[in-house]
């Protein structure tokens, strides 16, 4: 993506700065597509540094939309994330047992409640985009946290 400014940042404090954030909250607007259908829900979610784990239903219109088409972007407050999703079985398999020991800790009764449910999987959102809306008295701007070039950016200045 073209860096519209050079107000380069700190690529470590921005991302230790996004974990937190992640870690603070545990809702996001997921949006997924396929067919030029484009669809958005609110749904719970963990995370393990920069990566984001949820559980799904895989009759649902979403396990289907990731299937077709990984890409996906989610929105927490002005955060915009854009990224991939991928299925990695079931959430009580012993390979998934770090990502569901993580959703232990932070939402036991989602966990319990949905993990033991046949037809529900774990999937992971792997990042490489957020986009934030940064408003400060003196300045507005979009900063960027480019996950696969490893920096950190004023994208663009808002009057």
């Amino acid at each position: 993506m073209k860096n519209e400014s050079n107000d380069m940042l700190d690529y470590n404090q921005i991302m230790e700065e996004k974990v937190k954030f992640l870690d603070s909250h545990n809702h996001m607007s997921l949006a997924t597509s396929s067919n030029d259908l484009v669809t958005v829900r609110t749904l719970t979610y963990v995370n393990d540094g920069l990566n984001i784990y949820f559980i799904t239903n895989q009759h649902s219109k979403k396990y289907a939309q990731i299937n077709a088409n990984p890409k996906v972007s989610a929105c927490i407050d002005n955060v915009q994330i854009m990224g991939k999703a991928e299925v990695l079985g079931k959430p009580l398999d012993e390979k998934n047992k770090e990502y569901a020991d993580i959703y232990r800790r932070k939402l036991p009764e989602i966990f319990f409640k949905y993990s033991s449910i046949p037809v529900m999987v774990l999937m992971r959102m792997k990042p490489n985009l957020f986009e934030t809306w940064v408003r400060t008295p003196s300045r507005q701007y979009y900063e960027h946290l480019d996950i696969n070039e490893k920096k950190a950016f004023v994208f663009k200045e808002l009057g």
